[in-house]
């Protein structure tokens, strides 16, 4: 007997999972009760979704973690990388992409994604735009070390035409070797402004033309096609009257961007700046945005934080959770970046990342399913599944689904259709339904049902007690006669 049959027969009689259940008056129908199966304590690792570390940030010396630090941060399994072009591109046509490619070679094969910033101006780096395209003839400037930052660096006009077209030729070069990569989650518009975040506050302090911005997304999202891209909400908004932000962040939102933030829990936005919204600058841009796709938050730098006065007490709990779980709510995540070195985050807010890990994105409860009591080879039939969304957002991707059959005739998979778990919006319960069509060959008998989705090869797990769901995403539902 195959173990996934054993598995199910004896995890059928734990549960108390009915041969023939309950009938609604008029319906030949079962409906189970999940609820007592649920599990809010142990942290999903799904696909699409969850907190990610930042690997480079200000430099590639931040904050490059240890590997067991990474593995200690259950949901968190993306890497974050911010690297300047200089480093990509240190002589014309001559490329280095091991910052990259080191890290998903030895990181992909346990189960990480990734995502980058490509930026043209930092305040750790001289020069992040390469020398050599000023030396091309690229106009800009240096502007002097920040008592800050440091770094006397050089910025380019963002216009220049030089500047563009060597631009130009690295994004394409990058969408080439990067484009709808399986790994990679998504890339960030960072071609403008200080640390790639669209403002020059550390720099020229100058105005960057909408024409001028538009023309970076454009040259983006035509490098990418197949790849999502995130835009931070200042690149849009930075020195722009209401209207035309406005403008610039429908017209990314035309282009497939997501929205991202850079950094919530800063001083003087969450003390003054935005106060009211717990810095979040743009809490209307969120909210017209995440119904449809997701959002990306950064926090400011965690040690940043604690200065500042911002975070203080295990888990934030005299101040920072607080104001953060009342952010998300109002920019609904998918993806949630804490910002500093892991193991100082994990020892000093265990609690808090368990919940963060699992609100961020979508976190789905399993409350109710309904099959029907009896089905006939060769004919199809239909499955409800009732869930629960406590996650900040919904499912973005679809999903495949597949109804597993185990009985003594074996176990058959057979592929189902109908399910759209992007309709389980966040604090609500949502019925999804499905159909399948039975093989005409199916043996009679009592079959038990089983069912599970998966984004491409990864299952979903849902929040769920194993003795319910096993560790392959398979979610036991009942019992199914089979009549020929």
């Amino acid at each position: 007997m195959r173990m996934a049959h054993r598995w199910s027969i004896a995890t059928a009689l734990l549960l108390g999972c009915p041969m023939a259940g309950p009938v609604r008056a008029g319906e030949a129908m079962t409906v189970i009760d999940l609820r007592k199966d649920q599990d809010a304590d142990a942290v999903l690792e799904n696909p699409g979704k969850g907190l990610y570390h930042h690997y480079y940030d200000n430099s590639t010396q931040v904050y490059p973690s240890k590997r067991a630090e990474l593995d200690a941060i259950s949901g968190c399994r993306q890497l974050y990388l911010r690297i300047p072009w200089s480093l990509l591109e240190p002589k014309q046509g001559q490329f280095d992409w091991s910052p990259i490619d080191d890290l998903v070679r030895d990181y992909g094969p346990g189960g990480y994604t990734f995502s980058f910033r490509i930026t043209c101006k930092e305040t750790g780096y001289v020069y992040a735009t390469p020398e050599w395209v000023r030396l091309a003839g690229a106009q800009g400037g240096f502007h002097g070390a920040d008592p800050q930052w440091g770094q006397n660096a050089w910025e380019p006009l963002w216009d220049d035409p030089v500047f563009l077209r060597h631009l130009e030729a690295f994004l394409n070069e990058l969408g080439r070797r990067y484009d709808g990569r399986p790994w990679l989650e998504y890339v960030d518009i960072g071609s403008i402004g200080d640390w790639g975040e669209g403002h020059t506050c550390f720099g020229s302090r100058k105005p960057v033309p909408l024409e001028v911005r538009r023309r970076h997304i454009d040259l983006h999202r035509a490098a990418l096609p197949k790849t999502p891209l995130a835009l931070i909400d200042d690149f849009c908004a930075y020195q722009t009257g209401d209207a035309e932000a406005t403008g610039l962040f429908e017209y990314a939102r035309s282009k497939d961007c997501w929205l991202r933030d850079d950094s919530l829990g800063v001083d003087w936005w969450l003390n003054r700046g935005a106060a009211k919204t717990w810095s979040v600058a743009k809490p209307a841009w969120f909210a017209a945005t995440w119904p449809k796709a997701p959002t990306v938050i950064e926090l400011e730098h965690y040690r940043s934080m604690k200065k500042a006065g911002n975070w203080r007490g295990q888990d934030g709990s005299a101040r920072g959770a607080d104001w953060l779980l009342k952010a998300m709510d109002l920019c609904r995540p998918t993806w949630l970046g804490y910002h500093g070195w892991a193991a100082e985050w994990l020892k000093e807010n265990p609690k808090l990342t368990r919940e963060l890990a699992n609100r961020t994105g979508y976190w789905l409860f399993p409350e109710e399913a309904e099959l029907p009591r009896q089905a006939r080879a060769g004919e199809p039939l239909t499955l409800r599944l009732r869930v629960e969304n406590r996650g900040w957002a919904p499912p973005y991707r679809p999903w495949t689904a597949t109804v597993r059959w185990m009985g003594d005739g074996g176990t058959k998979e057979l592929a189902a259709t109908g399910f759209d778990a992007r309709a389980c919006q966040p604090n609500a319960a949502t019925d999804l339904a499905g159909s399948v069509t039975l093989p005409a060959e199916l043996a009679a008998g009592v079959w038990q049902v089983a069912l599970r989705f998966a984004d491409g090869k990864r299952a979903i797990r849902l929040a769920c007690r194993p003795e319910r769901q096993d560790r392959d995403g398979w979610l036991l539902l009942g019992a199914v006669t089979v009549d020929r």
